[in-house]
């Protein structure tokens, strides 16, 4: 059970590692955009 857990921790983690990737990248696209929520955040 332990190990399971562990296993979809890891795949949780990689996937915020993509988001957050995600995320710096249209934060730099989005430097000036003033509508942009999500580079806010």
């Amino acid at each position: 059970m332990l190990g399971v857990r562990l296993g979809v921790v890891g795949i949780l983690a990689r996937e915020d590692v993509k988001v957050l990737t995600v995320y710096v990248d249209l934060s730099v696209i989005c430097v000036d955009c003033v509508d942009c929520v999500i580079c806010v955040i």
